[in-house]
């Protein structure tokens, strides 16, 4: 199966479309400006602290032209699950699982 430079830069960009659709409110919600601040710094806090129990869903994509001898176009997406398990009121177990998915489509 062979696909155009033209599809797969259509697809490129529609990926990358899809990741930044804006975030709504419901209407009729009533929100505290104190207490979502609060929430906000909690949650910021929570993000830079490594062994917090957070789950996080990290994706990377790297696109490479002119790979190899031939100049193809590799496309290599990583998927990087953070997921942290409570052991004991001490202890946490935290699992980074790395799965690479890689395309290589011709020139």
């Amino acid at each position: 199966m062979t696909i155009s430079r033209a599809a797969f830069a259509v697809a490129i960009l529609a990926f990358a479309a899809a990741g930044s659709a804006p975030a709504q409110a419901t209407p009729g919600a009533e929100v505290r400006p104190d207490a979502t601040q609060s929430a906000m710094a909690d949650l910021a806090r929570a993000a830079q602290n490594p062994v917090a129990d957070l789950i996080s869903l990290p994706f990377q994509n790297d696109t490479n032209f002119n790979y190899g001898p031939n100049g193809h176009i590799q496309n290599v997406l990583n998927i990087q699950p953070v997921v942290p398990i409570r052991l004991s009121e001490d202890w946490n177990l935290v699992t980074r699982t790395i799965l690479q998915i890689a395309f290589l489509f011709p020139k």
